[in-house]
């Protein structure tokens, strides 16, 4: 199996997976700590995909607190745009250096 393959598995699992989270949420009181969180980890993973298509955004919007209805929108662009980058990307590269700048202001590459 191709990398690729193992790669557009793992993204849309994630895609079902906060679309259940958003399904719980609403039927759900969420406490603050969970919400600021998921939030979190929804804006770090937006961060990375823009990170990787080069459009980098402040760095400092990882702090915030989304609404369900914020969160809800962003799963939807996240998994929008994942699937869209992901759809016709070859094996290679997946070893491309990215660079870009950390949440400090220092110039980083990874992979």
């Amino acid at each position: 199996m191709a990398r690729i393959t193992t790669f557009r598995r793992a993204f849309a699992y994630d895609a079902w997976a906060n679309r259940r989270l958003l399904d719980v949420f609403a039927e759900l009181p969420i406490p603050h700590e969970v919400l600021s969180t998921w939030s979190h980890l929804l804006l770090a993973e937006r961060l990375w995909l823009d990170r990787i298509l080069g459009d980098e955004r402040n760095p400092l919007v990882l702090w915030s607190v989304l609404t369900i209805n914020e969160s809800s929108m962003l799963v939807s662009e996240l998994e929008r745009r994942w699937a869209h980058l992901l759809e016709d990307l070859p094996d290679k590269e997946l070893d491309r250096d990215i660079s870009f700048t950390d949440t400090k202001g220092h110039p980083q590459t990874d992979r």
